[in-house]
């Protein structure tokens, strides 16, 4: 999830990207893409096992990741790594 930081005066919507095989794109299918600017950025990981209402895609793998960073206005790429 690519949230708009707000105390930094980015306020566009929120973009988000479905991780598949250790790669995101924003641009396919099921993705919105960010607005420029700065964002706290909220890495998930599930086990995709049949969940219930409090955790729809199952079991997490990891704690929630939350870093922040400026999305440029041009198509970027970035690497995320998350130590489990």
């Amino acid at each position: 999830m690519f949230d708009p930081d707000v105390s930094l005066g980015n306020n566009g919507p929120q973009g988000f990207a479905v991780i598949q095989d250790g790669a995101f794109d924003t641009a396919d299918s099921g993705g919105r893409g960010p607005v420029a600017g700065p964002h706290r950025i909220r890495v998930s990981g599930y086990d995709g096992t049949q969940g219930d209402e409090a955790q729809p895609y199952g079991q997490p793998l990891f704690a929630e990741y939350v870093f922040s960073h400026d999305v440029p206005s041009q198509n970027s790429t970035m690497e995320i790594i998350v130590d489990r």
